[in-house]
């Protein structure tokens, strides 16, 4: 009723509903129209209530605003997305700096599945304290080593770990480009 496109709402519907501030990343309510509800003391209630308002601020449990538009689940960043450039993300929207609470637009970037994952931090149970650098007990090494496009790249066996992690960077630039991440 209100203009949807598989589920989604349009970003000019959007734009009705939503203020978005790019500088900030933040999304606020707008006061609402009477023929958006079923009475126009139901519009005054809901526009006394939340009009002007935080919107999209709940976390969830992967770390990412979300909130509810019309009983639909929506993630911040890709409605800020959607607010801003005029139309959704094809695919995935990555957050540069990798905080995923931060959706000012110039933190946001269109990405495939495969560059959103160049673009994590190394994994909780890194011991090296380095991204893609592993001890080697058989070699008596750091061993660096980087995956891109489902295959895996040994970089080789050094000496310290800042040197295996310099192969990793590197390497990383060379495959992912602005999407490499090295910590």
């Amino acid at each position: 009723i209100y203009g949807s496109l598989e589920g989604v709402l349009l970003p000019c519907v959007l734009r009705s509903l939503l203020r978005y501030d790019p500088h900030t990343g933040e999304m606020f309510w707008v006061e609402r129209p009477d023929n958006m509800f079923s009475a126009k003391a139901h519009a005054k209630a809901w526009n006394a209530k939340y009009a002007g308002t935080q919107a999209l601020t709940t976390i969830n449990q992967k770390g990412y605003h979300t909130g509810q538009i019309f009983n639909r689940a929506y993630r911040a960043h890709r409605v800020a997305w959607a607010l801003f450039s005029g139309s959704w993300p094809v695919d995935q929207i990555d957050h540069i700096n990798g905080v995923r609470t931060d959706n000012r637009i110039l933190n946001l970037r269109e990405a495939t599945h495969a560059q959103n994952q160049h673009n994590t931090s190394a994994r909780t149970n890194n011991t090296s304290g380095y991204k893609g650098v592993h001890f080697s007990r058989r070699e008596k090494k750091w061993g660096a080593r980087i995956r891109a496009n489902g295959k895996r790249f040994d970089l080789g066996y050094f000496d310290s770990a800042e040197e295996a992690h310099a192969a990793y960077c590197t390497k990383a630039i060379e495959i992912h480009g602005e999407f490499a991440q090295f910590t």
